[in-house]
Order: C-alpha cells, then sequence, then structure tokens
C-alpha cells in the first residue's frame, strides 16, 4: 500500500490525470502522494505532485534504470547568417552514460534534431529575428531543458538570388546495422556553393562543405529515405536530391572472441617513448610482441611470456650491430614456416628465422648500406618472394624482392644471401608489400604493393591509390639459379569515390591530453584473398577520426569495395585489416571519446555480405583510464603501428595486436592481443 510522504501513513487514492507521453516526463518526474486534502472532484482522493518530496523517486522507477537527464546545452552562437538561413552550435551537453542527441527550436517550436552540435535553418524570411533554443537528450529519453534563447537577426535580401544545382549521384557506403556513409557529387552555383544539407525521411540531419556525410543513430534493418540540397552564402537553396533508399545490415554480431590477453606494456618493458611503436605477429605456437624496445616472445595458449630481449639484444644476436633502431615490424609466413622481421638502424635490415620457433636462432642481413636514415621499413611475402619497402618520411620509397630460397635457413639449409635480390628504386611514397597466403602461385602471379598517393599531409584530397606488380621469371626453386629474376610493373594509378584528409587529433575522456592520431593515415597491413587486395587506413571524416577500407581486384585494378566507418561521438584511431580463410574480413582498432577511454574494437563482415558493408562493431577489450606521456607535449602519440593476421593453425581465425589504456601511471602505455572469429 502507498504511504503518506514523510509520514509513513497508509494513504488509499485513486487518480485519473493527463498522460505525458514525452520520455522527460516518463523518466524525471517522481510522484508524490499527499493525504486528507480535498479538491472537490470526486476522482481524486490525493494530489500528485511533479518533482515528489523527501528522495523524489518514484514507486515506477525500474532498479537501475537510467533517470538523469543531460546537462543543459551552453554557449548557443550563430554563423552563415543569410537572408534565408543561419547556422547555430553550441557546445556539447554531457549525460551520465552519453548524449544521444539534441532537440533544436525555433520561437519555440521544435524544427529538427540530430546528433551533432550545429544546425542549419533553412527557408527564414530577410531582417527577421527569430528565437532559438536547444535541448539534449540521451537513449534512454531523458531530455535537459532548453538552454538560453539566442536571437538570431536574417540578413537583407541579397542581389544572388540563384540557387545551386541540385545535388546528383547520391550513394551509399560503408553500411552498418546502425549507421552509413553519404557521398554525392559537387553542386555549382553562379558564385559559389557553401555547403549542403543532408535530409533523413524528410528531415534535416546535417549540414556539411564536403559532399560526404555520415549518418548514425540508426535501427537495424531499417529502410530511410534520404535526399541532399546545396545552399550558397545568400541562403539560396537548391532542390533536394533524387531520394536514395539506405537499408541499414541485421544488428547480429558476427564476431566471437577467441581468446585475450595484455601484450607487452611499459611496466614490462622499457619506457623508451610515448608510444610503443606497436608491431607483431602470431605463430603455430607463438605469439610476438614486436615493439620499439623489446622481442618478447610468449605462449600462444596463455600469453605467459618465454622470452624478452631488447631490440638491440635480439638484433644482435642474429648478427648485425645496428645503430638506432626505428619502427621494427613483424610477420609469420606459414607457407615457409619462418618469420620474417625488418627495421632500420640506420639502414633496412631483415632478420629471417631458422624455424616456426622464434626463440630459436635468428640470421640477419643488411638490404642496403647506400640508403640510411629516418626510414621506415614493410616486410611482406607470398610463394615465391621476401619483399621489403623502406622510405624516409619525406622521400619516395625503396622495395627489395629477394627469392624465398635464398633466406630459408636452418638445418642442412646454407646461410641467407641476397646474391639474387632486387632493388626497386624511386616508388611511390610509404608502399607496403602484401601478405599473401595463397600456395602453389605460379611465377607470374604477381605479388602486390600498394600505397596511396599524396603526401602525409591532406585535405579532401581524392582518394587515389598507387598499385605495383612484381612478377618472377626463370628458376626460383634452385639455389643460385641466375635465371631467376623479378620484374616491377609500372605504377597503376586506381581511382575511388572516397577523399582522404589527415587525421587530426582523438580526443579521451576528462583531462587527459589528445591522441596523435595522425600517423594512422598509413596502410598497417595489405592482404591479398580470392584474387583481391585488401587494405584500410585513419582518415577525418566529418570532423573525426575514423577510417577507410578497399577491396580492389588484382586482374585488372578494379574497385570492389569502398567504405568508411566513422561515429559523430567518438574517434576510431589505428585500423589494420585481415581476411580469413573463408574471405571473411575482419578490423581491429582503437575507440576513444569524451565519455570512453581508449578501448579495443573490432567489426568485419562475412564474404557473403552485401558490398561496402560492415556488420556491427564490438567492444573487445574496455580501456580503464586516460593515457597521458610526460615525455612529450601533447598530444601523446599512439601506437605508430597496429597489426592483424591470419591464424597459421587455425585460417579461420583472426589476431589483432592493439593499443589501449589500462593506467593512469604517466607514460603506462599498454597493448593487447585478441583473438577472434567471423
Amino acid at each position: 500500500m502507498q504511504t503518506a510522504c514523510g509520514t509513513g501513513r497508509p494513504v488509499r487514492y485513486r487518480a485519473r490525470f493527463a498522460h505525458d507521453p514525452s520520455p522527460a516526463s516518463r523518466s524525471s518526474h517522481g510522484i508524490c502522494l499527499m493525504p486528507n486534502f480535498k479538491i472537490g472532484l470526486p476522482v481524486f482522493l490525493a494530489t500528485l505532485l511533479l518533482a515528489g518530496c523527501g528522495s523524489g523517486s518514484s514507486s515506477a522507477t525500474t532498479p537501475g534504470a537510467d533517470t538523469q537527464a543531460p546537462s543543459v546545452p551552453t554557449g548557443l552562437t550563430s554563423s552563415n547568417i543569410a537572408s534565408s538561413g543561419a547556422t547555430i552550435s553550441w557546445a556539447a551537453s554531457t549525460d551520465n552514460v552519453a548524449v544521444t542527441g539534441y532537440q533544436i527550436y525555433r520561437d519555440g517550436a521544435k524544427i529538427g534534431s540530430g546528433a551533432a552540435t550545429t544546425f542549419a535553418d533553412s527557408g527564414l524570411t530577410a531582417s527577421t529575428t527569430y528565437s532559438y533554443t536547444v535541448a539534449a537528450f540521451d537513449a534512454a529519453g531523458n531530455t535537459s531543458a532548453q538552454s538560453a534563447v539566442l536571437s538570431v537577426t536574417t540578413a537583407a535580401s541579397s542581389s544572388d538570388t540563384q540557387a545551386p544545382s541540385v545535388p546528383s549521384g547520391l550513394a551509399a557506403t560503408g553500411i552498418t546495422a546502425n549507421g552509413a556513409t553519404l557521398s554525392w557529387s559537387a553542386s555549382t552555383d553562379n558564385v559559389a556553393v557553401t555547403g549542403y544539407l543532408i535530409y533523413r525521411n524528410g528531415t534535416q540531419v546535417g549540414r556539411v562543405a564536403a559532399t560526404m556525410f555520415v549518418d548514425s543513430g540508426l535501427a537495424a534493418s531499417t529502410t530511410y529515405a534520404y535526399t541532399v540540397a546545396a545552399f550558397d552564402a545568400a541562403g539560396n537553396t537548391s532542390a533536394q536530391s533524387a531520394p536514395l533508399s539506405v537499408t541499414t545490415s541485421a544488428a547480429t554480431s558476427i564476431i566471437n572472441l577467441v581468446k585475450s590477453f595484455d601484450g607487452v606494456n611499459a611496466s614490462n618493458g622499457p619506457v623508451y617513448k610515448d608510444h610503443p611503436d606497436l608491431g607483431g605477429a602470431v605463430g603455430p605456437n607463438h605469439v610476438v610482441d614486436f615493439d620499439g624496445a623489446t622481442f618478447t616472445v610468449r605462449d600462444k595458449s596463455t600469453g605467459n611470456v618465454l622470452m624478452q630481449l631488447t631490440q638491440s639484444q635480439f638484433w644482435s644476436n642474429a648478427g648485425v650491430t645496428p645503430g638506432q633502431l626505428n619502427d621494427p615490424r613483424l610477420v609469420y609466413d606459414p607457407l615457409a614456416g619462418r618469420w620474417y622481421a625488418v627495421t632500420a638502424g640506420p639502414y633496412a635490415f631483415i632478420a629471417i628465422s631458422a624455424g616456426t620457433d622464434p626463440t630459436g636462432q635468428w640470421k640477419a642481413l643488411a638490404l642496403d648500406t647506400t640508403n640510411s636514415g629516418d626510414l621506415l621499413v614493410k616486410v611482406g611475402f607470398d610463394a615465391t618472394g621476401i619483399y621489403a619497402c623502406d622510405y624516409a618520411p619525406t622521400s619516395a620509397s625503396n622495395c627489395y624482392a629477394i627469392p624465398k630460397v635464398d633466406l630459408l635457413w636452418g638445418g642442412q639449409l646454407p646461410a641467407p644471401t641476397l646474391a639474387r635480390m632486387t632493388m626497386f628504386g624511386n616508388l611511390a611514397f610509404e608502399t607496403v608489400p602484401a601478405l599473401d597466403l595463397t600456395a602453389g602461385k605460379a611465377l607470374t602471379a604477381p605479388e602486390i604493393i600498394l600505397t596511396r598517393q599524396g603526401g602525409q599531409t591532406a585535405s579532401n584530397l581524392p582518394m587515389v591509390l598507387t598499385l605495383y606488380k612484381v612478377t618472377w621469371s626463370g628458376n626460383c626453386t634452385a639455389l643460385s639459379d641466375p635465371s631467376c629474376q623479378s620484374t616491377i610493373s609500372a605504377a597503376q594509378s586506381i581511382s575511388t569515390s572516397q577523399t582522404y584528409t589527415t587525421p587530426g587529433n582523438a580526443v579521451q575522456p576528462g583531462n587527459a591530453p589528445p591522441i596523435r592520431a595522425n600517423e594512422d593515415h598509413r596502410f598497417f597491413t595489405v592482404f591479398v584473398s580470392g584474387g583481391s587486395v585488401f587494405t584500410s587506413h585513419g582518415t577525418e571524416i566529418n570532423g573525426r577520426v575514423g577510417f577507410e577500407w578497399f577491396e580492389i581486384r588484382i586482374s585488372d585494378g578494379s574497385v570492389l569495395q569502398q567504405a568508411q566507418l566513422a561515429d559523430p561521438n567518438a574517434d576510431l584511431i589505428f585500423p589494420s585489416l585481415a581476411v580469413d580463410g573463408s574471405g571473411n574480413v575482419g578490423i581491429g582498432y582503437t575507440k576513444t571519446s569524451v565519455a570512453e577511454f581508449p578501448s579495443v574494437y573490432l567489426v568485419g563482415r562475412l564474404a557473403t555480405d552485401p558490398p561496402n558493408t560492415l556488420r556491427s562493431p564490438i567492444l573487445a577489450t574496455a580501456g580503464t583510464s586516460g593515457y597521458a606521456c610526460s615525455l612529450t607535449t601533447p598530444p601523446v602519440g599512439w601506437g605508430t603501428y597496429t597489426s592483424t593476421m591470419q591464424d597459421p593453425s587455425n585460417p579461420l581465425t583472426l589476431w589483432t595486436y592493439q593499443e589501449y589504456a589500462n593506467s593512469a601511471t604517466d607514460c603506462q602505455w599498454a597493448t593487447r592481443w585478441v583473438a577472434f572469429s567471423l
């Protein structure tokens, strides 16, 4: 029985009252019953008081339910004021869970909602003053009070009355269970196009200057209709484009977590800088952390450390005496049962294991003693050759092709030799040789070397890939046969529909410094499967760090798949990709935001899924703190690299090696190994 507030005495009541269906009324109003208060209506024996008394809680509230509304939006400002439109912006609200979006009001009437902290209003009257307010809401339906009023007076009528042309070519990629990336062809105008308005099911959901928009917060397995209109500085707005129908994918997760354990971190390896230069690989029985300071061998089943050397010890034991070591990389070749390691210090070095056990012997060679400096080196392989590419931060690449038989050693095999190595110089910047697990591959079937055009810094640059093909001829299975020769094709330019902007900084919660994400513009892995080459890399998308991925058909360079993944409320940094034995794609990356510590995430797709789509991402390992390091001025470094690879013992299992944050101690970066299947 209900008791009277503050008395504990029972009270009997009946009540009939108007129902407020809004989420705010359901979640933020308590009900308190006061006895012995006559109001003269037979249907009431007690008064229902909103906001309650005492604790103010409602007896109808579900234990553990989110009933806290976001903070009230502040800092409303206006920009792009024209005779018929204006853009309203505000500071982001906060919430105990997460802010989902905002409701925008003009003169007291709701005119739109969306996840962004900007809204472009249009269709206004010249020389007229309007009042705007904004309210924030969360996923539980809690809505804040409306903000302070912002008054905006539109400009006088302009002499420019010509609207831009109608946008065309509207297309969708990167379709997931809760989002999609829209792109379209640029409009034209008699003066200049200022931007575009994006509509979902007839409601404006975005305003952008670029010809791309990432929508989020969608429902799974749902069809949406999108249109786009262009506007100019005078406030002229085009008609909306032809509608595009987009159906989100199913929400069912296809990713199964198989195993996860911590890799090397700054508490069990020397802190040499603010990020680990993350590298590593998986073999039949071991995983190896190959970061900038250590060579750490682990038991694959438990993650227990079996051996740990410094990078200098590893390379000295392998037979070379390097100087300052830069950016080591490591792969395992299941076709040959060998591990290949590369680094620069100051020359490009390669080391080859004697067998499948990385704790055994290694032998190292200098690839080229005429090229030195701050080099970055990548390594790949196919059935015939082993390939390495090096480049300085501002120079062209050199790539080296070596018959695999010349480097395999151990047991009765002779020491490795570079006698038949071919160097291909002056290639495109930041080239990466592919990992190609195709067994029995013909000599004329090419090894792929891939990069993108443009330097490290770019803004809205058309995304064009550069592809090289290395092929072999002669007898490349016999040692010392001079007929074995490698050749490289001319560079092939492959245009895509994507654009590229160098990633900026990624955010962290609280007072943690921003993360420097510009280095994830690189291709961390290039993977060959089923006659195609796959890759991914970071880019800026609508002001946040996201990534894009591609599938290119090797035979003719056709772009079979291209899509982006972004989150308007988070940064997705340092992605790497691999393809399992069934053609399913898995991508590992770090996600961070003002509400989530840097954490390891996974996303993927089945080979049978519709093109250009990804299934829903899943959290693999949650971060538990922000990351800061006094060794550097913010922003702090992160990863520099990341790795995702196929398990040589089970091609249907993939492994990813990522950085995340699990310590508030200064400079204590951490890494994580995650095995998963699709």
